[in-house]
């Protein structure tokens, strides 16, 4: 899998080999996680039991693998995430994180 690729998509595993992805932005686990494309899960599997899915925004630690994508862009488990925020009306603005030219360094 292309790591830039790898960024904007989530794909449903079909091999892999020695495959394991770093998924802490998503699930907030600290360790590496081995994936078996071999793996059939129910429909209801929340994003950190779905062991046969390489998420967008995971990155690859370990091993190479081959999917089939299945989730783009606002269609990713991120990109959900993303629309809740914006859809919360969330306040923060990038604009907010810099220092306004008259502060002092």
């Amino acid at each position: 899998m292309d790591p830039a690729v790898s960024r904007l998509i989530s794909n449903r595993l079909t091999e892999a080999v020695n495959f394991e992805t770093d998924e802490a932005l998503l699930t907030g686990e600290s360790l590496p996680v081995r994936k078996d494309p071999s793996l059939v899960l129910a429909d209801d599997t929340g994003p950190g039991d779905r062991l046969n899915v390489a998420y967008s925004s995971s990155t690859v630690t370990k091993g190479r693998a081959r999917g089939i994508v299945f989730a783009t862009g606002l269609s990713t488990e991120i990109g959900t995430i993303a629309a809740a925020l914006r859809a919360t009306g969330s306040k923060v603005h990038t604009s907010s994180y810099y220092l306004p030219s008259h502060a002092a360094c």
